[in-house]
């Protein structure tokens, strides 16, 4: 995301594929929340992307509400990473 954000050429382009991944990308969205300016072009490095970028309202409320940020609220968020599970199955 970051890579992307900055408009710097990145070779990998993985997904966040847990609820681990899925903190890392909210912490960095909100500590540059500018990063958000530039989702309709991650959204564009896959079709996993894609799908991210679509449902991440949907991502961020869950998380946020289950474990919080950076799991400030409990060290797991079975719900979410279910969730995430379900968005990579669709496609």
């Amino acid at each position: 995301m970051a890579y992307c954000a900055a408009n710097i050429e990145c070779h990998h382009k993985t997904e966040p594929y847990d609820t681990g991944d899925f903190n890392r990308c909210l912490n960095l969205v909100h500590e540059v929340p500018e990063v958000r300016d530039h989702f309709s072009t991650i959204a564009k490095l896959s079709p996993e992307w894609m799908t991210i970028i679509r449902n991440w309202g949907r991502l961020e409320k869950s998380f946020l509400n289950e474990a919080g940020l950076n799991f400030s609220k409990r060290s797991s968020a079975p719900i979410t990473n279910q969730l995430l599970r379900d968005l990579r199955a669709q496609r």
